[in-house]
């Protein structure tokens, strides 16, 4: 028995169980005239069987009957299948004769068919499949024999009337022809006037022949004429050619097909019901819709090549994946092959012809894209051979892995580069199971415990020989970490012969696809160098804040010192030599006491204002009023203005604006303002003094210059404020502060503060 031939591309086996369905009598064969498939009506006419026929010639299928061998008809059916294969057009028969074996019995049964034979084209107008079309005739057939039988056996007399009864019989066989079929059939006057209708047509219509004959197609209320039947029918009238379209019907409401032929009575009209058949095709529509949306979303295309022809079909994807525009040229076969990188080329025509077993393969290789650039595909290929050996052709699907390799040799070097950190870091890194066993362990870890990790794994922090007190509080910390699905930090000591060691740990839960925590990651390090530092660091900032505060005191000491000197030395001698001077007011009797009396008063009253001064100037310098009530540059100026007497004179200049500043930065500018002046005032021996504040927008600048005695800039002074508590005053605020002084020359104090505006 000949082998089954392949279903055409376009012919699903879906669409294939769609056909044995029909109503009609059709059976399907290959141009080898082998037969694919037959309807369920084409077996019950033939008396076959679908799994007995399917694969076989239809000689085969429907052999001669020897007792009345039907050579004639045998021939023009053959000569009506080669019409069809030469012209690609449908090929009617006249009714023959072809007797078919009764179910069961080699005996035959009389039989006459009306045979109709159409072909079905591929997209490159070759016949791939031809559909053979039956009618049953034998009724009619063995009718017409009787009365022809009957015909000679009656009077001549009777000719007229013989003749106008085959003339009945033949319109009536003509009737239940086009009764039989499926398609609508009517009939249309030259006027527009049904003269027939078949049995299918009123079905479709949903009316009766007896009400439609003799009604005008362009007047009658008995049927509503759709605008596109209309236009198919008056096109066909005015122009005299057949006309033929597919659509949906807006009176029916379905797809149909219809045509209009041309007659010397009229119109024939043909209507087929193919709502189905339009059904069929919009799923096979969408499904190759979703299976080209489906290919470019996984960079995937499929192709088939027929080796004999040369030709090659690719999907769309496949011409994006080579960097062609979709269907823009027509490939072949060597086309296909040239697009593979020269040694997958070699590899791929091995693989067409294995040293074994024909068979399929898959391969993963490299192809040269259009514009020059290489990818990487996976290409899985179904090979079909004939019966020699030869590939007869190719099919399959072609996916774009480039990207995924990328990735994979990206997760690959991570995952060294990883292994790599995990190893040489000097963390110690751990994964510990529910157990509170070891399952991987660093070779830090291991280097530290001095053993392999082989000798470490599936082991407690107990059965590693660590003290309790170290391994109890350690598996507590895993069992909550385990428990509770957070992370928690740990830390720990350990006397090693080297002193006390101290650790941190982070204990990270491991969580499984179900949500669960499997196991704990614990990345530790040794920080005793850390608490080292940190012991150190406080020590230091101790000390520091111990200096720092003796530096405030000494200065507050400092100060009132300074105001206790003030008191002592300036207000208490004025107030005494005012008590003295009041003494002298003594009224002494026998003598003249006005002038004594008066001058004491006067110099009383004189030493009492020099007192009211300095006490003003010590207020003043206790509580800068103008500080607060007109800013830092007039309470300096102020400082200078108040500070020049003698034969000092003090200059001031303040420039820029800068940000507005702490209230407690400008007081202690303005303090240290003071101190400077005061120092130039009463020690440095000086006639002339500088004194610039500049206003930066992130600084301020602070230089005293005076042109007095100068001193060692490696000692010092001994006097006023002391430049020592200076410098430490300017720590407090971050600054710092330069001076530079040469013996005989004269001193400059320079000090800078970093400024943050106040908000």
């Amino acid at each position: 028995m000949p082998a089954a031939s392949p279903l055409p591309v376009f012919l699903s086996a879906e669409v294939l169980r769609a056909y044995e369905t029909l109503p009609d009598r059709y059976l399907i064969l290959t141009p080898d005239l082998l037969v694919l498939t037959a309807t369920d009506a084409y077996l019950a006419a033939t008396h076959t069987v679908r799994a007995e026929m399917v694969g076989r010639s239809i000689y085969e299928v429907f052999p001669e009957n020897p007792d009345e061998p039907s050579v004639v008809s045998k021939q023009q059916l053959h000569a009506s299948f080669q019409r069809v294969l030469a012209t690609a057009q449908p090929d009617q028969l006249p009714i023959q004769r072809y007797d078919v074996r009764r179910p069961g019995e080699s005996s035959f049964e009389e039989k006459y068919w009306s045979v109709e034979n159409s072909p079905v084209l591929g997209g490159d107008g070759t016949v791939q499949l031809i559909i053979n079309k039956v009618s049953d005739m034998t009724e009619l057939v063995q009718q017409g024999h009787r009365i022809d039988d009957l015909s000679r056996e009656v009077d001549v007399s009777r000719t007229l009337m013989q003749e106008n009864h085959l003339l009945v019989q033949r319109l009536q066989k003509a009737n239940a022809i086009l009764d039989a079929i499926g398609e609508a059939y009517l009939e249309l006057s030259a006027a527009g006037e049904f003269t027939y209708l078949n049995r299918r047509a009123e079905q479709l219509l949903q009316v009766s022949k007896a009400d439609m004959l003799g009604q005008n197609i362009w007047q009658t209320t008995v049927l509503q004429v759709s605008p596109e039947s209309q236009q198919i029918i008056q096109q066909a009238f005015s122009s005299g050619q057949r006309a033929e379209a597919e659509y949906v019907c807006s009176t029916l409401g379905r797809w149909v097909y219809m045509s209009a032929t041309p007659t010397a009575e009229g119109l024939i009209v043909l209507l087929y019901d193919v709502q189905e058949v339009q059904e069929t095709r919009e799923r096979l529509r969408l499904e190759h819709q979703r299976l080209k949306e489906s290919q470019a979303i996984g960079h995937i295309g499929s192709f088939e090549a027929d080796i004999a022809s040369g030709r090659v079909y690719w999907t769309d994807e496949l011409y994006r994946i080579h960097g062609l525009e979709p269907q823009s040229q027509a490939l072949t076969v060597e086309d296909m092959l040239g697009f593979l990188a020269p040694a997958d080329e070699r590899a791929f025509r091995e693989l067409l012809h294995p040293a074994g077993p024909p068979r399929g393969f898959q391969l993963v290789h490299r192809i040269r894209c259009h514009d020059g650039t290489e990818r990487v595909v996976e290409t899985r290929t179904e090979v079909q051979y004939n019966p020699a050996g030869s590939v007869v052709k190719l099919y399959g699907t072609v996916q774009d892995v480039t990207e995924m390799q990328q990735a994979e040799k990206e997760l690959r070097a991570s995952a060294s580069q990883f292994q790599t950190l995990v190893e040489n870091t000097p963390d110690l890194i751990t994964r510990w199971d529910q157990d509170l066993r070891l399952r991987f362990a660093n070779g830090a870890f291991c280097q530290r415990m001095h053993q392999p990790l082989a000798a470490l794994v599936g082991k407690t922090n107990l059965d590693m020989q660590h003290p309790e007190e170290v391994a109890r509080p350690w598996m507590d910390k895993l069992r909550l970490v385990l428990s509770s699905g957070m992370a928690h930090d740990h830390y720990n000591s350990a006397e090693t012969p080297t002193g006390t060691k101290h650790f941190y740990s982070r204990l990270v839960p491991e969580v499984s696809e179900e949500g669960t925590v499997r196991s704990v990651l614990a990345i530790g390090r040794e920080i005793t160098d850390i608490k080292r530092l940190e012991k150190e660091h406080l020590h230091l900032q101790l000390s520091q804040q111990k200096h720092l505060l003796n530096a405030v005191l000494e200065a507050q000491e400092v100060e009132r010192q300074r105001i206790a000197e003030s008191l002592h030395n300036g207000l208490g001698q004025v107030l005494y030599a005012t008590k003295l001077q009041l003494e002298q007011i003594v009224v002494e009797p026998g003598r003249n006491n006005t002038q004594r009396v008066t001058e004491a008063t006067r110099q009383a009253g004189v030493f009492l204002s020099e007192a009211i001064k300095a006490t003003r100037t010590i207020s003043h310098e206790l509580i800068p009023t103008t500080l607060q009530d007109f800013g830092l540059a007039a309470a300096i100026e102020d400082v200078c203005r108040h500070m020049s007497h003698g034969t000092v004179r003090i200059q001031c200049q303040v420039v820029g604006s800068g940000p507005k500043l702490d209230r407690y930065l400008e007081l202690a500018i303005y303090r240290l303002v003071q101190e400077l002046i005061n120092n130039i005032v009463k020690h440095a021996q000086a006639t002339q003094g500088r004194m610039v504040l500049t206003l930066e927008p992130k600084a301020v600048r602070v230089v005293a210059h005076d042109n007095g005695r100068g001193f060692n800039s490696q000692q010092s002074s001994g006097k006023g404020i002391g430049l020592k508590t200076i410098q430490d005053r300017v720590k407090l605020f971050n600054g710092t502060t330069e001076v530079r002084s040469v013996v005989g020359e004269g001193t400059t104090v320079s000090i800078w503060f970093p400024v943050v505006e106040e908000e």
